[in-house]
C-alpha cells in the first residue's frame, strides 16, 4: 500500500480506537508458507496498537495474531488394504509411539482415500508416510506430496515411496534412479549414521533394494550400500524437504520369532527429518514429577473355582486376597454373560452378583464393564455375523444370544448398574475384551452413551524381548473416536496365555522399568484378570508386583484418569504469546515436557505453572490448571516452587508472601518444595517438619490423601 494512504487509514483507526473506544483487529494476507513473515507483520501491526490477524488471501489458513498456535499434531499417511486393520499396520505398530512420546497427536489417513486439501502447513508439524509398496494412483500421492513441500511442510517417509520414486519424480526430490543392470550381487554397508544400527544392525539384501542416490547438495545420507560392482545406494537420507529410511531398514521383523528390532532410532530420524523445534509438549506418564499409576482388571474368570484352600470363586479370592489388602484406587469390571443369571452360570449368579456388590462398594473401586458375551473378534462383532457351522465362536456362547452391539456395550453397562452398582456410584468405563480391536460403530455407541473406552495395545518389552517395537502408541483414533491403549500388556502373555508359569506375571517389572529409563514411555499399569486370583502362584506375582510398584512413590490414580489425560493429549493447544507459551487444555493432563535447553520454568513470570522436576528427557513441568501461560528463565528462579508431589493439585495461589496450594491423593502425600529454606510450611494448619533436605529442595510428608499446603516465607 502507498505510504499516505497506510498514514490515512492508521488515523482513522486511531480514531476510532481513542475516542470511540472501539477496539480494531486489522486482517492481513500472505501466503500459506511464509509463516515466518506472518509473524514479523503481526508483530509490526501489534506494534501499532492494533490487534492483528495474518492469514493467506483467500482466509483458509490459521493465521497469526496476539497468539501463534504451534502445530503439534503429524498427519500420518499409510496405505491400507481392503479389510486389513490400521491396528496391524506398521504406521500404527512402530511409527506412532515414537511421535506420540515426543508430544504429537496424530491424524492418520488412508492413501486409499481421497487426500486432504486446503494448507495443511498451519495444521500439521509435519507428513510421515509408511506405505509397504508403491501405490497405483503414486504419481498423484507424489505430486500433491510435493505441493505440501512447496507449502513448507516437511515429509519424512518410512518403508517405501508411496509412489514409484524413479526418473523426473525422484529428480524433483533431490534423488537419482541408478540404473541396475542384472543382478546387484552382495551388498555391503560403505557408511552408516549413528542413529543407523538402534536396536540391530542393517543387513542389507539386494532383494529390496531401492536403486536411489541422493543427488549432490541435496541432503545427508544416513545409510550408504554399494553392490559387487562398485555402484553405491542411499537406502536412508535426511533431505532438504524431509527424509526417508527404506524397506528393510527402518524396523524389521525377526525371522522364526513374533518379535522385531528398529534398524533406524526413530526419534532422532523424525526430530530431524521434520525439523520438529523444541517446545513444552505435553506427557501422558507422568503428573507432578512422580510416574503415574493405576490398576485396571478385566472380568475373565470371575466364576473360576480358586486352588486355596476352601475353593472360593475367583472373584471372592480377588476380593478377599488382591483388593481388601492392597486399598488402592482401582477400575474392575465383569462380564455380564458370565455374572448374570441368564448367562452361562445361572447356578452360580447369586454368589457371583453378591461378591460383585461387595467389591463394587468398596470406595476406592471405579466400576467398568468388559461387556456382556466377551467378543473375541472385534470386527466379526461389527458385522454381526452368524457363526456357521463347525466354526468356532466369535464371543461367548450364551444361549440365545446373537451379537448386537448395542447389547454388549450399553445392554452390559445399565446391567451393571441396575444390580450390581451402589446407588449413585457411576459405571463410566468400557473395557473392550478378547483383540480389543473395536472398530467404527462400537466405538460410536461406547461414546454415545457417554462412555470412556480402554484396552487395546501390546506393550510387552522385556529383556528377553529388547526392542522399543514392543512398546504400543497411547491410542488412536477411528472416525474421530479415540481409543485409549492399555500402558501395558496383562498376565495372558507374560503366562503363555495361562499355560504357565503362573507366576510368569512378575515379569511385568521387567515392562515397567524398561519403559522408564532411558526413557520414561508409559506409567504402571498393573492390568490384569479376576483369574489372576485363582492360583498361588499368580496370587504371589500380583504382590511382588504390586509391591514393587509402591515403592516406585508412584502417583496413583483411576483408569479413568488416565483415559481423560490421553483425551486431553489428543486436543490439546500450544501458541506463543508475549515471548511465553499459552498451554490450553481440560485440565486433565497436567505435565509438560520441555528439554533443558529451552531453560528453566519461571514462575514467577509464569501463570498456572506450580514448579517442576529434572527427569531424563528435559523438565517435568507440573500444570495447576487447564490454561496456562508459561515463561522460561536461562537460569533457576529463587522463587519457591513445588518440586514434586505424589498427589494431584486441587487448587494453586501464588502471592508475594508464599504459597497456598491443595494436594489431593490416595495415599498419605508427600511432596517437596524448593527455595523454602526461608519459608514455615503448614498442612492443614499443622506445621511441617522437612523430613530430608538436598539441594535446595525440601521434602515434606502429610498422614492424610488430602491436604491444604500453605508456605510463610520471609523476605
Amino acid at each position: 500500500m502507498p505510504a499516505n494512504d497506510r498514514e490515512w487509514l492508521l488515523g482513522q483507526l486511531r480514531r476510532v480506537r481513542d475516542e470511540f473506544g472501539v477496539p480494531v483487529l486489522a486482517i492481513d494476507y500472505l501466503p500459506p508458507q511464509a509463516r515466518g513473515q506472518m509473524r514479523e507483520t503481526a508483530a509490526r501491526i501489534r506494534a501499532l496498537g492494533i490487534e492483528p490477524w495474518v492469514t493467506d488471501g483467500q482466509v483458509s489458513t490459521l493465521g497469526i495474531g496476539r497468539r501463534e498456535v504451534v502445530p503439534r499434531r503429524i498427519l500420518m499417511l499409510y496405505d491400507g488394504s481392503p479389510g486389513a486393520l490400521l491396528i496391524n499396520h506398521p504406521a500404527l505398530r512402530f511409527g506412532a509411539m515414537p511421535i506420540q512420546h515426543m508430544g504429537y497427536a496424530i491424524d492418520f489417513h488412508d492413501l486409499r482415500k481421497p487426500l486432504p486439501t486446503g494448507p495443511l502447513a498451519a495444521r500439521y508439524a509435519g507428513i510421515v508416510s509408511w506405505a509397504e509398496a508403491p501405490l497405483a494412483h503414486g504419481r498423484q500421492v507424489a505430486d500433491w506430496l510435493q505441493r505440501q513441500i512447496d507449502q513448507g511442510l516437511r515429509v519424512a517417509i518410512f518403508g517405501n515411496f508411496p509412489f514409484a520414486a524413479e526418473g523426473r519424480l525422484a529428480q524433483r526430490l533431490g534423488l537419482k534412479s541408478v540404473p541396475v543392470s542384472g543382478s546387484a550381487g552382495r551388498l555391503t554397508v560403505l557408511s552408516q549414521d549413528a542413529m543407523m544400527a538402534f536396536e540391530a544392525a542393517p543387513q542389507a539384501d539386494p532383494r529390496s533394494l531401492e536403486p536411489l542416490q541422493l543427488a549432490d547438495g541435496q541432503g545427508r545420507s544416513l545409510l550408504k550400500l554399494a553392490d559387487a560392482r562398485g555402484q553405491t545406494f542411499d537406502a536412508a537420507a535426511l533431505t532438504r524437504w524431509g527424509g526417508y529410511v527404506l524397506d528393510p531398514f527402518a524396523a524389521i521383523d525377526l525371522p522364526n520369532t513374533e518379535q522385531s528390532r528398529w534398524i533406524i532410532d526413530p526419534f532422532a530420524f523424525l526430530q530431524q527429518a521434520l525439523a520438529l523445534p523444541e517446545l513444552p509438549l505435553p506427557d501422558t506418564t507422568t503428573e507432578n514429577g512422580h510416574r503415574l499409576m493405576f490398576i485396571h482388571i478385566d472380568g475373565d474368570g470371575y466364576p473360576s473355582r480358586a486352588a486355596l484352600p476352601g475353593t472360593p470363586l475367583a472373584g471372592e479370592a480377588l476380593l478377599t486376597q488382591v483388593l481388601q489388602r492392597y486399598r488402592l484406587p482401582t477400575t474392575m469390571s465383569v462380564i455380564e454373560g458370565e455374572v448374570a443369571p441368564d448367562g452361562l452360570y445361572p447356578a452360580l449368579s447369586p454368589a457371583m452378583e453378591a461378591i460383585a456388590r461387595r467389591t463394587f462398594a468398596l470406595p476406592y473401586i471405579e466400576i467398568a464393564s468388559h461387556t456382556y458375551s466377551h467378543p473375541f473378534d472385534w470386527s466379526r462383532a461389527e458385522l454381526a455375523t452368524p457363526k456357521k457351522k463347525g466354526e468356532e465362536s466369535y464371543h461367548l456362547e450364551i444361549p440365545g444370544y446373537e451379537m448386537n452391539l448395542e447389547r454388549e456395550i450399553v445392554g452390559s453397562v445399565d446391567y451393571i448398574r441396575k444390580n450390581l452398582a451402589p446407588p449413585g456410584k457411576p459405571v463410566r468405563i468400557m473395557l473392550w475384551s478378547g483383540d480389543a480391536a473395536p472398530q467404527a460403530r462400537a466405538l460410536r455407541i461406547a461414546e454415545d452413551a457417554g462412555l470412556l473406552n480402554m484396552n487395546g495395545g501390546n506393550t510387552i518389552i522385556t529383556r528377553s524381548f529388547p526392542s522399543l517395537t514392543a512398546v504400543s502408541p497411547l491410542g488412536y483414533a477411528i472416525d474421530g473416536i479415540f481409543q485409549t491403549f492399555a500402558p501395558v500388556m496383562n498376565e495372558n502373555v507374560y503366562t503363555n496365555l495361562w499355560h504357565g508359569p503362573f507366576y510368569g506375571f512378575e515379569r511385568v517389572i521387567e515392562t515397567f522399568q524398561m519403559t522408564e529409563s532411558p526413557r520414561r514411555l508409559k506409567p504402571i499399569d498393573i492390568y490384569y484378570h479376576t483369574f489372576s486370583a485363582s492360583k498361588r502362584a499368580s496370587l504371589n506375582a500380583l504382590y511382588k508386583v504390586y509391591d514393587w510398584s509402591l515403592a516406585q512413590s508412584p502417583n496413583l490414580i483411576h483408569a479413568s484418569d488416565f483415559i481423560r489425560k490421553a483425551l486431553d493429549f489428543e486436543t490439546m493447544v500450544l501458541a506463543r504469546e508475549d515471548g511465553g507459551w499459552r498451554i490450553r487444555g481440560n485440565g486433565e493432563l497436567r505435565t509438560l515436557r520441555a528439554p533443558v535447553s529451552m531453560g528453566y520454568p519461571d514462575r514467577r513470570a509464569s501463570s498456572g505453572v506450580a514448579g517442576y522436576l529434572v527427569g531424563k528427557e528435559g523438565n517435568y513441568i507440573h500444570l495447576a490448571t487447564g490454561d496456562t501461560l508459561l515463561r522460561f528463565a536461562g537460569s533457576p528462579s529463587g522463587a519457591v516452587y513445588l518440586a514434586d508431589a505424589d498427589a494431584r493439585l486441587t487448587d494453586w495461589q501464588s502471592s508475594e508472601a508464599g504459597l497456598r496450594f491443595s494436594l489431593k491423593g490416595h495415599q498419605a502425600i508427600e511432596f517437596s518444595l524448593a527455595n523454602a529454606s526461608h519459608c514455615s510450611v503448614l498442612a492443614n494448619g499443622r506445621k511441617l517438619i522437612p523430613w530430608k533436605s538436598s539441594g535446595g529442595v525440601q521434602s515434606f510428608r502429610v498422614r492424610d490423601a488430602a491436604g491444604t499446603i500453605e508456605t510463610r516465607c520471609r523476605d
